[in-house]
This record gives C-alpha cells, sequence and structure tokens, in this order.
C-alpha cells in the first residue's frame, strides 16, 4: 500500500553508519532484500523448512485495518495513524506474522507462526487496504536460488501465491500489485530473469515495467562469474508508490546502488536493471526514504561516501540538498523522512510501540 515496508531488516538494536545499508536477510531480504552477490546471498537458506499447504488456516481474532488518506501536508500530525500495522516479530527460534494497534502495541491477531529456517522465513511484507497482508515467504520446494514464494495472509488462513517474488507493494486502491521477481531459466535459453512488474492479486503477471537477464550455470544457479550481471541479480527492490501511479524503486550490490521512479502503466521501459539512465547512482546506501508531491526524497552519498540528504524528481534526480548527516540511523529512516517534510515510504520497527512476546523485525503500514 502507500505506506511501505522496511524492507532491510535489522538483526539487532539500532544501526548507525556513515551511509550503507544493513545487510540483507539470506534472499529473503531481497529487498529487508540487498544481493551483494547474488548467488551467495539466495542460497545461503540451507535449512529447508517446509511451507504450509496452500489455504492452510489459522484461527485469529478478526480485525478491519483502516487505511489513512496520503499526507499531503509537511507537517507529520497532518497524517492519520491506521488503527494497526502488521509486522514479521521473532522470538525462541520462531517467526510470526502480527497485526498489532498502533496506539497501544497490542497484538490484535497472529496470522502465522512458522519455525524459522536459517535465514528467515519472511522476507518483505505490505498490509493491504482490506486487511490482508501480502509476504514473500521462504519455500524449499523451489529451486535453489530461488526459494522464494508470495502469500497472502488474512485473519482466516493463507493462500499461496506465485513463486520467485522479492518484494511486493499493494496499490493504493487495493486491486494490483508491484513486484519484484526473480524467476530461473524457463525455457532452456541459458539466462534467467529479473524483473519489475504489476501483478493481479493472486501474483500473476499483468506487464513487465523493466526486465534483466543474467546467465545461468548448467543446474540452473546464478552464474557469478566476476563482471557476469548474476552478480548483481536479485537487488532491485520496489519501496513503494508515489502519487500520480510512479513507483519508488532501488537497487543495490557490492558498493554500488541506484535509485529512480518508474512508471506503473508503461510496459518494458528498460532491458537492464537498474536503468542506464535516469537514475540517481551513488554507493549501496543509495535509496528513497519519503516523497511530497512529485518530488521524491533521497538517501544519497557525495563522491567521498559521505550521506547527504536531497529532493528529487523523475526528470532531476540531483536536486536541492537539505542535510548532510554524520551519520544514518538505519531503523529510523521514517523519522528522518518526517524531519524534512517527506511522507515516509515505510515505517521502522521502532516507529511504533509493541507489547507482544520477541521483538519487531519489520513492519508495514
Amino acid at each position: 500500500m502507500h505506506g511501505g515496508s522496511l524492507s532491510r531488516r535489522p538483526n539487532a538494536g539500532p544501526r548507525t553508519a556513515s551511509l550503507g545499508r544493513p545487510t540483507r536477510r539470506a534472499l529473503l531480504a531481497a529487498a529487508l532484500g540487498a544481493a551483494t552477490v547474488a548467488a551467495t546471498a539466495l542460497t545461503a537458506i540451507a535449512a529447508p523448512t517446509p511451507t504450509a499447504p496452500q489455504g492452510t488456516t489459522t484461527k485469529v481474532t478478526a480485525l478491519k485495518a483502516t487505511v489513512p488518506a496520503p499526507l499531503r501536508s509537511p507537517a507529520p500530525a497532518a497524517a492519520a495513524t491506521p488503527s494497526v500495522y502488521a509486522a514479521v516479530t521473532a522470538a525462541n527460534g520462531r517467526e510470526y506474522l502480527r497485526l498489532v494497534e498502533t496506539s497501544t502495541g497490542r497484538v490484535t491477531a497472529t496470522l502465522a507462526s512458522v519455525k524459522a529456517p536459517r535465514g528467515g522465513y519472511f522476507g518483505d511484507i505490505d498490509l493491504a487496504p482490506d486487511g490482508s497482508v501480502y509476504a514473500v515467504t521462504h519455500d524449499s520446494s523451489l529451486p535453489n536460488s530461488y526459494q522464494t514464494r508470495l502469500r497472502r495472509y488474512t485473519t482466516k488462513g493463507s493462500t499461496a501465491l506465485q513463486p520467485y517474488i522479492l518484494t511486493v507493494k499493494v496499490a493504493p486502491d487495493g486491486k494490483t500489485l508491484a513486484t519484484t521477481a526473480m524467476s530461473p531459466d524457463g525455457d532452456g535459453d541459458g539466462y534467467g530473469l529479473e524483473s519489475l512488474r504489476i501483478s493481479r492479486l493472486n501474483g500473476t503477471k499483468l506487464r513487465d515495467l523493466m526486465t534483466s537477464k543474467f546467465g545461468v550455470w548448467a543446474k540452473g544457479t546464478p552464474n557469478v562469474t566476476p563482471g557476469s550481471p548474476a552478480v548483481s541479480a536479485g537487488g532491485t527492490r520496489v519501496l513503494g508508490w508515489l502519487p500520480g501511479g510512479n513507483l519508488a524503486v532501488d537497487w543495490g550490490c557490492c558498493d554500488s546502488g541506484a535509485s529512480w521512479i518508474v512508471s506503473s502503466t508503461r510496459a518494458n521501459q528498460s532491458s537492464t536493471l537498474p536503468p542506464r539512465r535516469s537514475t540517481l547512482k551513488g554507493t549501496f546506501g543509495t535509496t528513497i526514504i519519503g516523497y511530497k508531491g512529485a518530488s521524491v526524497l533521497q538517501l544519497h552519498s557525495d563522491d567521498n561516501y559521505r550521506p547527504l540528504i536531497r529532493w528529487g524528481t523523475a526528470k532531476n534526480y540531483r536536486g536541492q540538498i537539505v542535510a548532510r548527516p554524520n551519520s544514518v540511523d538505519w531503523d529510523r529512516l521514517d523519522a528522518l523522512a518526517r524531519k524534512h517534510g517527506a511522507t515516509p515510504l515505510r515505517p521502522s520497527p521502532k516507529t511504533y510501540p509493541y507489547r507482544g512476546a520477541g521483538k519487531v523485525l519489520q513492519a508495514s503500514l
């Protein structure tokens, strides 16, 4: 939905760095996500755990989520706060998908409880306008290096949707999904495909917005020979929906990063990810943290790898620099966006109270 989720998952406590994203948990952080070396990141899930069968039902207390209108004023007080947020929490070797009251931190529903495999079970999540939660999950039945599946969770159970999805954001009207995917070689041409696409609510493709091929070895795993496009495959994330039907997207691999704005209605805009033009390029920490109207607030770096905050648009990403912080707390990016008059794309795990067991790994409004 409009608010998005924090895709790069903090491991413990606040992180502060000069500029550089928190390490993405193997594969399932596609996004919280980055494939610094695709084969390494994507094969890190070495302890498969069978996923629940399609349609598995977990009895929980029903609850409807209210969704706020997009913030139009720089003043944070102008934004209505949803009654609940979705959270991935962890305790005693298990991961939970929960709905939590934003005002009190009380857990109102537990949508899933799963023994966490190495690398984690839940990846990117997003709370839909109808109160359901879309989540990228680990699926050991899929080929190595591609073991992710999109699932939809409600208070009545869960449904397995499309495989190979890495990140997901529900459109503000709740009718479509923006997703990134990394698919194995399906036609025997020696190439897999990374894609940014618009999908139906069941995860099936409506149109590819951008795609990028990567070579694979004989058994289908990405060919990560130095210099190969496969080294950076899987590093693209859809961060959230922007006004006017556009998408905020970023990419990160190794020491490099990029962010850009993408139209959700135009198919086949680029055959490379990230696109060679119309991007803000920088270090691995380059991303979009908020928006105001047609402008986006970007976290970037100068030539000396020092962080800076700057505005940008689809026609001019190198807009006004508004701050040069000494360091960046990746657990407080939403507060950083609000400080500079922007609507945050995603909440921090520490923004809202939580009074359940364990700790919050990521959150979505």
